[in-house]
């Protein structure tokens, strides 16, 4: 399934020709869910990553919006058990918190952490 989803985000990364395609597909709407409902943190941060890939075409973006994502991304930071110490990390350890993701040693962090800058991106904010 992370495969899946990272295939999936790399489909808009280039070009906006294929927005249409993804919006037929519901793509959008497979990458909520798998971002909200996976139970493997891993699919989570690899969906929430696709979305992020996703939103920098306009028409996707405006799915986005239209489909509430962010009312369902906050409603997962929401119900997302946070970590004990929250201390700030750097661009250079989400990546390797998004490396380590892919051979299973994430923890909810790294989801709440990748959904608030997707959040962020749809409202408007730069990220």
């Amino acid at each position: 399934m992370v495969i899946y989803c990272s295939a999936l985000g790399n489909l808009g990364l280039h070009s906006s020709l294929l927005s249409p395609q993804l919006k037929k597909c519901k793509v959008v709407q497979s990458l909520v869910y798998a971002a909200c409902h996976d139970s493997q943190p891993g699919v989570q941060i690899s969906a929430l990553l696709a979305l992020r890939t996703l939103s920098k075409q306009d028409d996707l973006k405006k799915e986005m919006s239209s489909s509430k994502t962010v009312d369902k991304l906050s409603e997962l930071t929401s119900t997302t058990p946070r970590p004990s110490s929250a201390t700030p990390r750097s661009n250079s350890s989400l990546v390797t918190s998004s490396l380590q993701s892919s051979r299973g040693h994430t923890s909810s962090s790294s989801v709440l952490t990748h959904c608030s800058k997707l959040i962020q991106l749809l409202q408007g904010h730069n990220t």
